[in-house]
């Protein structure tokens, strides 16, 4: 079964993310920062990476700047309700292998798991 590592500090997409890949048949684990996650990362590979921008220790950003400079190429989705800050190209040039703001649609999720191969 593939592993989803979700990167959110907000209990309800937490739980809502964690909810939605179990039911595509995905084995979530979930973490509330960017620190936490860098070191679930040490204990295992995971096939998709999911990261809020804004959380407290370390943020999406710095969290996705830190694993690509250390060469980790797992695919990352960046999800974000604060489009003024970040913009779909930054972010894509950061490294990130797609963008999405909350609320995000569904069948456009699950379109972009299919394009990154995480979805047969």
């Amino acid at each position: 079964m593939r592993k989803v590592l979700i990167v959110e500090d907000e209990p309800f997409f937490q739980d809502f993310m964690y909810k939605l890949f179990e039911h595509l048949q995905l084995l979530p684990e979930v973490v509330s920062n960017g620190e936490e996650a860098l070191e679930i990362l040490k204990q295992g590979r995971f096939d998709l990476i999911v990261t809020d921008v804004k959380m407290p220790k370390m943020d999406g950003i710095e969290f996705l700047k830190n694993i690509r400079k250390k060469g980790n190429k797992t695919p990352v989705i960046v999800v974000t309700g604060f489009i003024p800050l970040y913009n779909r190209k930054m972010i894509l040039d950061m490294g990130a292998d797609a963008f999405l703001t909350k609320p995000f649609n569904i069948s456009e999720f699950t379109t972009t798991l299919s394009k990154l191969g995480v979805l047969k």
